[in-house]
């Protein structure tokens, strides 16, 4: 159906126009002066672009990209996979199975995108100083390291790294048994810091939650422990029980969410002594934040300016604008309505973020769709984009992809699907190309057409 657009419609495109988002632009259309209070007209033009938007690009949903999928029924050792992680150089990716105790490396080709299978190590191979039920995995920012989280054995488990092949030798380990982690128990999540010099590890045993940094000695180059954030989580009841964290771009502060929990915990670096504190707690419900129900994941943009959190109460996708000095979060109260045409099922379970900061991924706990969103750099704002097919193909009955990462590169979505041991690799590069030949049946909020990409 055709709409014509009056004067108040035409001024409210003017002002779309100029950014080419879907964002709450009030101040800067209201400062027209003549459509004071006209804001269902403005609302009934953004749905009705959006409407038509989502149509075309879900006529696209099962042809826009190419898809490399890797299962356990030919690959056993995938079966339930959980851990994930991609080398800054993009050419290696390490995935852990917690049922199979097995530490998966695989060989990535920037040139095509394509990955195999190079190798699998063992718990009970020779040289490695046991291994069972890993799940958190990461690789130091400089490539040379490869750290896995062993939850039996309460240890954190070190290789070397061959930078030109991404082959693994056992380095050391640490562990609570050896005396010299106290607190390390069931380690769950990992994340370095982006120099290098921090490890956080998110521990889960019920009792004894807990988040520990361990420092890099700069002599030796191993780590060892250096602060214990009991205290500081036993701040907030919803803190108690570590579920995702992600370090800022500038390694001076981090956040962390929390196993069904309703919070976003900020923590920052002190001036003197480089310790961690919890600096700021964001609650649902709590001064206007709204969508942190059931909490899962956590991704910082690389720009440092957005903080994205998932959860699966109902698959809310939030957006908090990031302070770049001070690290503190401002939620984006307009994105709520914003976000609202995401198409993950049962709730949402990961977020990535793009290296260029321009897209952003969000996985669905049902397993079915994988949601792309578009970021503008300048302001943080998200435009829905569209819909990638699951690991599972379709598969609504449960799968769980929890682990979402993109290469470096920007060329590759990788996922893993733990209930259905899928491993899959979107090409994002031939999903460019085939949207932006649909770009002429878009449409920019004047009525002229858009691309995409």
């Amino acid at each position: 159906m055709a709409h014509s657009l009056s004067k108040s419609h035409k001024l409210i495109a003017s002002a779309y126009r100029r950014s080419l988002d879907w964002c709450e632009r009030e101040a800067e259309v209201f400062e027209a002066g003549d459509i004071e209070g006209d804001e269902q007209a403005r609302l009934r033009l953004r749905d009705h672009v959006a409407e038509r938007n989502r149509a075309a690009l879900l006529d696209t949903h099962h042809s826009d990209h190419s898809v490399q999928n890797f299962s356990s029924h030919s690959i056993p050792d995938l079966d339930g996979v959980n851990g994930l992680a991609i080398s800054s150089d993009g050419r290696s990716i390490y995935v852990t199975s917690g049922q199979a105790s097995a530490l998966l490396i695989f060989d990535r080709d920037p040139a095509s995108g394509s990955i195999r299978l190079m190798d699998v190590l063992h718990h009970d191979d020779a040289g490695i100083d046991r291994m069972r039920e890993p799940h958190g995995v990461a690789v130091s920012p400089d490539g040379n390291s490869v750290v896995v989280a062993d939850r039996w054995h309460d240890a954190l488990v070190f290789f070397q790294r061959d930078q030109s092949s991404g082959a693994l030798d056992p380095e050391y380990r640490i562990s609570d048994e050896q005396g010299n982690a106290v607190g390390l128990q069931e380690p769950f999540n990992l994340c370095f810091s982006p120099d290098g010099n921090q490890l956080l590890v998110g521990v889960t045993e019920f009792l004894e939650a807990n988040l520990l940094i361990f420092s890099r000695d700069q002599t030796s180059g191993k780590f060892t422990f250096s602060q214990s954030l009991k205290s500081e989580l036993e701040k907030c009841e919803g803190l108690r029980i570590p579920q995702s964290v992600a370090f800022a771009p500038d390694g001076n502060g981090f956040y962390v969410t929390a196993y069904n929990g309703n919070v976003l915990g900020v923590f920052e670096r002190s001036l003197t002594g480089g310790t961690f504190h919890l600096s700021q707690l964001l609650e649902d419900g709590i001064d206007d934040v709204r969508g942190l129900e059931g909490t899962e994941d956590v991704a910082v943009s690389s720009d440092g300016l957005s903080v994205l959190v998932v959860g699966h109460g109902r698959g809310d996708l939030c957006v908090f604008h990031r302070d770049a000095a001070s690290g503190k979060l401002v939620f984006d109260r307009g994105s709520e309505d914003r976000l609202r045409n995401g198409r993950v099922t049962g709730g949402a379970f990961g977020v990535a973020i793009s290296a260029g900061g321009d897209r952003v991924f969000v996985s669905g706990r049902g397993g079915d769709l994988i949601d792309l969103w578009h970021r503008d750099p300048k302001n943080g704002n998200l435009i829905f984009g569209r819909t990638l097919g699951s690991p599972g193909q379709g598969d609504s009955s449960g799968g769980g992809v929890r682990n979402i990462a993109v290469t470096p590169d920007g060329r590759s979505l990788i996922l893993v699907d733990y209930q259905n041991g899928v491993l899959a690799v979107f090409d994002l590069a031939e999903g460019t190309r085939r949207l932006a030949e649909l770009g002429a049946t878009l449409m920019r909020f004047d009525g002229e057409p858009f691309k995409v990409f």
